[in-house]
């Protein structure tokens, strides 16, 4: 199946350490990975097929950040 995503809630701004972001799309698993290179301690947690959350260790600003989801294989 493809891997993608939709869109995030909230979608930008100052993100607060401890906050949830969700991440809507489509191919999750449990074993996807998510990682946004300015925040190499970032927490995330599967939920469905189409929703992911991510939690910040620390704050940092959302907007103009490269959302990288991978699978395994």
């Amino acid at each position: 199946g493809q891997l993608g995503v939709d869109r995030l809630q909230p979608s930008g701004g100052l993100v607060k350490a401890g906050q949830v972001v969700k991440v809507f799309g489509r191919g999750f698993r449990e074993d996807t990975r998510l990682q946004i290179e300015e925040v190499p301690d970032i927490e995330y947690r599967y939920l469905s097929e189409t929703e992911m959350e991510l939690v910040a260790p620390h704050d940092f600003q959302l907007d103009q950040q490269e959302l990288l989801v991978t699978n395994p294989e």
